[in-house]
């Protein structure tokens, strides 16, 4: 599963109807979800992560203050 683009899709829709906030409500609740999740080891849970903290940035974050 590629959690980078449905995050990014998912998180997109939100942001187009709701704004913002409602991005990083679902943003902190999805990731909160994710790390309680017993199946997933320590580097799939952080490799997870990564992909969706990516996919928030990318919607948040204008390109021109990207690092």
């Amino acid at each position: 599963m590629d959690y980078y683009t449905n995050h990014s899709v998912h998180l997109r829709v939100l942001y187009a109807k709701y704004g913002s906030d409602m991005v990083s409500a679902v943003h902190a609740r999805i990731v909160s979800d994710k790390l309680r999740e017993p199946w997933h080891t320590d580097a799939e849970v952080l490799a997870i992560i990564r992909d969706l903290d990516r996919a928030y940035r990318d919607i948040t974050v204008p390109p021109s203050l990207r690092i």
